[in-house]
């Protein structure tokens, strides 16, 4: 199948960014630029929101059918109730393909208003709530109408189908060939790291994975090759095994009803040319993932942050003394006692150890890992060299990162505030043309110096989380401190919010709100450098965090969704922005979940 270079993140487009700026000591430091966590998924929020904004009767559509997917059980439950059937009974006989009315035996009437009643009341609690939007809960009403006299009749599995996750053939067939060679070495019995060696070799993927030598004294243990416990590779070729995995794959397709059995068997017709293809290229290797590209940029970027640490190990004082040496200003190459191209060369090995060490781990392409070779070795050459004589130039601030850190001072006035209010009481005084000072009555100097602390905290938890460059971190408090001091002082103010700007700030997290959403077991915590780990080798994000595409899907969308509704309440956005930044978001996001 044809190869998405397009959605992925270039980060070698980056590095160059990086390399291009000047890379100086302060503050005990490096500052540098970095890009933005998806170039191409960023692109793709904006180009999904000018394509919804033509119609926008159209936006925002997939989040209430995801809200209705998670309530399809609950409406069993009130069918059941109604019918007083168990619901297990229900639940067993709905399995099997009976319709509705067959599981229950009650008729289509009673069926249809008991469930949309209960259905009724839950989205009126929902848009209490600020779970759902008005509109929201209208999309939702009718399309469990439609959905309920199919499932009565008919199939409610397949009239369920239509809320579900949804992947196109395309997307089988690319997660199938995307795991070829660690199945390759799972037919040869191989370990997949010593497959991947023969392919840097130059070796195709067929002599790569060549079976281990047989042991001569087992070769009359076994007469019968259909014997279950034999190798794969005693049993079938490679093409087969490969083909038969491509073929599983599609058939769960057809069955879930993704696919119709024409298009199953043509998707398998090109994905086994494509196998056919792949087996016989010398060298042969997967494009880099988004995620791969991610994680060797981390990697990179470490080495950099870590090169004051790293000289002061190679350094024959000890640590202390070497660190406080750097701070007073002496050179990386005169602490380390060597030359500039000698310090250098041990700060390039070390960074080219890491990486390979990433590319055995599989987190990382060989083609991958000979770029981030060199963008390392490009920037630790420039951050040996003894920063210019002249002032370096200051990094700008982001604009986006300082009106997020000002984007819940409502709240955040009304636990300053001398007098007790609510949010939504202070969105009334404000409303009537008071400034947030005069509302909690609180000098605005007072006020303005506890908000710039909020702030300041919120922009150091993206310098640590890296999504902002440190050296951006005092510019972009500057921004916010212009930001809050208009707030605070303005008659009527009014917090606004850029729809695109707030979709993209979102996909910058997904790593963090996903990681957040993990489900393990009770006493362990998935961080987000592990889940980005996990990802750069091939899990795919639901399995990474234990969760089902739907319910990954709807909790990253619906916790968007709820600050969207509230933004909408407050007048920071309209209903069709609002609309527009979440049909984006989701667009984005979805495309990452299917890799």
């Amino acid at each position: 199948m044809e190869n998405k270079k397009s959605r992925a993140r270039s980060l070698q487009k980056g590095l160059l960014v990086l390399s291009s700026a000047a890379v100086i000591a302060a503050s005990g430091g490096f500052a540098w630029q970095t890009p933005s966590a998806f170039a191409a998924a960023t692109e793709a929020v904006s180009s999904a929101g000018a394509e919804a904004s033509a119609d926008a009767s159209a936006i925002g559509s997939d989040f209430y059918k995801l809200f209705v997917q998670r309530h399809l059980q609950s409406m069993l439950f009130s069918a059941a109730y109604a019918s007083e059937t168990e619901f297990e009974d229900v639940l067993t006989s709905i399995r099997d393909g009976r319709s509705l009315l067959e599981a229950t035996g009650e008729t289509a009437a009673s069926l249809r208003e008991a469930v949309l009643d209960d259905f009724a009341r839950t989205l009126e609690l929902e848009v209490t709530k600020g779970a759902l939007s008005p509109s929201q809960a209208d999309q939702a009403r009718q399309a469990v109408e439609e959905f309920i006299d199919r499932a009565i009749s008919g199939s409610w599995s397949a009239a369920a189908s239509a809320f579900a996750f949804q992947e196109s053939g395309e997307d089988i067939v690319d997660r199938r060939l995307a795991s070829i060679v660690h199945d390759a070495a799972e037919w040869a019995d191989r370990w997949a790291i010593d497959v991947r060696l023969a392919l840097r070799d130059g070796l195709t993927l067929t002599a790569a994975a060549t079976p281990p030598p047989k042991d001569s004294d087992s070769d009359d243990d076994d007469d019968d090759d259909d014997d279950d416990n034999s190798a794969l590779y005693e049993r079938m070729t490679l093409p087969e095994y490969l083909a038969d995995l491509l073929k599983q794959d599609l058939d769960r397709g057809v069955e879930t009803g993704r696919l119709t059995a024409e298009e199953a068997a043509a998707l398998r017709e090109q994905g086994v040319a494509e196998i056919s293809r792949i087996l016989t290229e010398p060298g042969y290797e997967p494009e880099a993932t988004e995620w791969m590209e991610r994680f060797g940029e981390d990697l990179v970027n470490d080495r950099i942050a870590s090169v004051r640490f790293d000289t002061a190990l190679l350094s024959d004082e000890s640590i202390g003394d070497a660190l406080s040496a750097l701070a007073r200003g002496d050179s990386l190459a005169s602490v380390a006692d060597m030359s500039e191209s000698e310090l250098t060369g041990a700060l390039v090995a070390k960074a080219e150890e890491a990486i390979e060490a990433a590319w055995r781990a599989g987190a990382i392409t060989a083609a991958l890992a000979d770029r981030l070779k060199q963008d390392a070795a490009s920037l630790l050459e420039a951050a040996v060299k003894p920063a210019p004589a002249a002032a370096p130039q200051e990094a700008e601030g982001d604009a986006a990162v300082a009106d997020a850190s000002v984007r819940r001072i409502v709240e955040q006035s009304v636990i300053l505030g001398e007098e007790e209010l609510t949010p939504g009481e202070l969105r009334a005084a404000l409303a009537s043309g008071r400034t947030i000072a005069q509302a909690v009555d609180v000098e605005e100097d007072v006020l303005l110096s506890s908000l710039q602390w909020s702030a300041d905290r919120y922009i150091d938890g993206e310098v640590a989380a890296g999504r902002l460059a440190p050296g951006a971190a005092e510019p972009t408090k500057a921004m916010a401190r212009e930001r809050l001091a208009k707030a605070v002082s303005t008659p009527g103010y009014t917090v606004k919010v850029d729809a695109e700007a707030y979709a993209k700030e979102r996909l910058d997290r997904i790593l963090a709100d996903a990681a957040a959403l993990a489900v393990l077991s009770e006493d362990e915590v998935l961080s987000e450098d592990e889940l980005l780990r996990r990802l750069a080798q091939g899990d795919p994000l639901a399995e990474a965090v234990g969760m089902s595409k739907d319910d990954l899907l709807y909790k990253l969308a619906d916790a968007v969704n709820r600050e969207l509704i509230a933004f909408v309440k407050d007048g920071g956005m309209t209903e069709e922005e609002s609309a527009q930044a979440l049909s984006a978001y989701m667009a984005a996001v979805r495309e990452l979940i299917k890799k």
